[in-house]
């Protein structure tokens, strides 16, 4: 089961995931995820995904934070990347879905050495 936490802090909004995010938690997530962006509002330019606290993540999981990054860039807003978790950065590695620049979408650009 994952988790999204969020606040909104002036023009930025800080995601949290936490959990499991796997094929069976996605479809869950991603609803999460939408409901959190669109309750911020169109005066969010940027959001900073915290993934530190994701234990476990499948290729579902890639696509869906792929998604969200490619989501958020269209409409304009930044996608960073705050905290990462080891997983999520190994995973994302092995399927060529990361970079020293980004991960799964989101631009490497806060706390670049904080990954748990």
């Amino acid at each position: 089961m994952s988790q999204v936490h969020a606040h909104t802090d002036g023009a930025t909004l800080h995601l949290s995931l936490a959990g499991t995010l796997t094929i069976a938690e996605s479809a869950e997530t991603r609803a999460d995820l939408m409901t959190q962006l669109a309750a911020a509002g169109s005066n969010v330019r940027e959001v900073r995904l915290d993934h530190s606290a994701v234990p476990e993540i499948d290729t579902a999981g890639i696509q869906l934070l792929m998604a969200t990054a490619r989501s958020l860039q269209t409409q304009g807003r930044q996608a960073t990347l705050q905290r990462s978790s080891d997983v999520v950065r190994t995973v994302s590695l092995a399927l060529g879905a990361a970079d020293a620049a980004q991960c799964c979408g989101f631009t490497h650009t806060l706390a670049t050495g904080a990954s748990t």
